[in-house]
């Protein structure tokens, strides 16, 4: 809920692990833009996924 729990400044990140990672490489390779797939290399290091 806006302004109990979440706030407009606040840093929300999407749930992503390696399988996610893994199925979008096989299944939507083409469909991922470059600057989404440096977005999800940020988010596997924010996230420690190997």
């Amino acid at each position: 809920m806006y302004g109990r729990h979440l706030e407009e400044d606040d840093i929300l990140y999407s749930a992503i692990s390696r399988k996610s990672i893994d199925t979008l490489k096989e299944f939507f390779r083409s469909d991922v833009s470059q600057d989404e797939w440096k977005l999800i290399m940020q988010l596997k290091g924010l996230l420690d996924i190997v």
